[in-house]
């Protein structure tokens, strides 16, 4: 009799254990200008564990209400650049800023505090306005580029004299095909511009038209090889002019296939997707439209090179307002379900792609 009280009573306890609340803190300081030492408001402040907090991970059930703290772990600068941010759970955190003509903070930072309850007063964060880039992107022709991802990658050497490209900004073309690339730490990018890209909706479609031609990637000065650039200089705060170049067109083609399940019945709705890796750069993405009823999909305005074909069903969900939206799993190099193609010289017919499950 007693063994089971006792059973029972320490069964109580660590149930008591596993549902304490954790200790939550407060953080607070200042975002400067690195350079003037001047307050800067309207940065955003957020937080980003660095290790667990002590007993995080020992119920499942917990997870989740960390997971909801975790969201909410961000704050924007006052006019005097300072910043609180409530209910921070104790462990270690990171604290990374970014404001727009800045250099991105904290990612690779060690300015980490660490919140045991009670008020954390962290050291003024410095930040350095970045350098920028400025030119314009046109096409053979000389028309202007219109919506033109343009992408400043940094260009690193490694200890052993390999270089390295590392994620850097991006900027837009306006209708002049002018764009602004600005928030740069001081070095050496590599400057590419991508074709506009088309949405494709996975309950409407809307591919583009099948050209004969179509633009690509293309790397400043005017090279499909990133391994070809010509690297621009980015100072401290300066601002790099007269980055001018035209995009690429080459022939491109249209690919014909159909969608099916495991059990080799066409799949309508599905969404298909041609990947291309291209490392160290981002990966090319073509998307058809949704496969018709009878399971059949077209890919258009695809150039000659070889992809990774994939085709997934769409989770669909209603949230409580009543709308409807639609989220897709896959779209990336050797992902579920993905089969090796090769498009060279002419159209590729007969595709059969098994639909990953939602």
């Amino acid at each position: 009799m007693w063994s089971v009280l006792i059973s029972l009573a320490m069964a109580l306890l660590a149930a008591g254990q596993t549902s304490a609340p954790v200790a939550t803190g407060v953080v607070t300081g200042r975002v400067v200008d690195a350079a003037t030492g001047e307050p800067i408001p309207g940065a955003i402040v957020s937080l980003s564990r660095v290790q667990p907090s002590p007993g995080a991970g020992r119920t499942s059930a917990a997870v989740p209400a960390e997971s909801a703290v975790l969201r909410s772990l961000t704050n924007q600068t006052n006019v005097n650049g300072a910043f609180e941010i409530a209910g921070v759970p104790s462990g270690r955190w990171r604290v990374q800023v970014l404001k727009d003509g800045y250099v991105a903070f904290g990612a690779t930072s060690s300015h980490v505090i660490e919140v045991g309850g009670g008020v954390v007063r962290v050291r003024d964060v410095q930040i350095d306005r970045g350098g920028a880039i400025e030119g314009r992107v046109r096409d053979a022709r000389g028309t202007p580029m219109v919506r033109v991802s343009v992408l400043a990658m940094q260009q690193l050497r490694n200890r052993d004299g390999t270089v390295q490209l590392t994620s850097g900004a991006s900027g837009q073309t306006n209708d002049l095909g002018e764009f602004r690339v600005s928030g740069l730490a001081p070095g050496l990018y590599v400057v590419l511009a991508e074709p506009p890209t088309s949405f494709v909706n996975p309950f409407t479609g809307g591919s583009p038209t099948a050209a004969a031609t179509s633009h690509v990637r293309t790397v400043y000065p005017g090279s499909f090889d990133v391994a070809q650039p010509s690297p621009v200089t980015v100072s401290r705060g300066g601002t790099t002019t007269g980055i001018d170049f035209s995009m690429l067109s080459v022939r491109s083609y249209q690919v014909f296939g159909v969608v099916v399940d495991t059990e080799g019945r066409p799949v309508g709705g599905a969404v298909v997707w041609l990947v291309q890796a291209r490392p160290p750069l981002p990966a090319i993405v073509y998307q058809a439209s949704p496969s018709a009823l009878d399971g059949t999909f077209l890919v258009v305005n695809v150039p000659e090179g070889t992809y990774s074909a994939q085709a997934a069903i769409p989770l669909v969900t209603r949230n409580a307002n009543g709308g409807i939206s639609a989220s897709v799993r896959g779209g990336r190099a050797g992902g579920p379900g993905s089969v090796e193609v090769v498009v060279w010289g002419a159209n590729l017919e007969g595709l059969r792609l098994v639909a990953t499950p939602p």
